[in-house]
């Protein structure tokens, strides 16, 4: 509501606020894959049992592979 009034007050045109935001998502976005990348190599490496991880992979590629399945 603050950025509204203050982009009302001063008279930005929608192009200006548009290239502002989108910025603003691109900065928000960046560190989401190096987290989740870390993340998901933290829980491999954490595992304790190789069975686990058998059949995770297993569940995680059959999930991948089920859409391009042909019916």
């Amino acid at each position: 509501m603050a950025a509204g009034i203050f982009f009302n007050s001063y008279k930005f045109d929608f192009k200006s606020v548009g290239t502002i935001g989108s910025i603003y998502v691109n900065l928000v976005r960046m560190p989401v894959i190096p987290l989740v990348v870390v993340l998901v190599i933290n829980s491999i490496t954490t595992l304790t049992n190789l069975g686990h991880l058998r059949k995770i992979g297993f569940k995680t590629i059959s999930i991948f592979l089920r859409p391009v399945s042909p019916r």
